[in-house]
């Protein structure tokens, strides 16, 4: 980036309401990790979404792949190799 180049970062913010001894665990984690508790928070949260977006495709994936006679990894190995 050059000196004339602007950097507008947008961010939300959001509340969650967690018991307390989460958020004990939270304020310990940050500590051992000196990192925010919202990045750890973002983080984990990030982490959570992209696990159950790989859950969805593989999914439909299995899916897909029932269809088109590929039930186990072998069968798919086979196809790819």
């Amino acid at each position: 980036m050059g000196l004339c180049d602007i950097v507008i970062i947008m961010r939300a913010i959001l509340s969650v309401s967690v018991e307390p001894a989460l958020k004990r665990k939270l304020e310990k984690a940050a500590r051992i990790s000196k990192k925010k508790k919202s990045d750890l928070v973002k983080d984990a949260l990030e982490r959570y979404l992209a696990e159950m977006e790989f859950r969805t495709l593989r999914e439909q994936s299995i899916k897909f792949g029932k269809k088109s006679g590929l039930i186990t990894d072998e069968d798919v190995f086979k196809v790819v190799s």
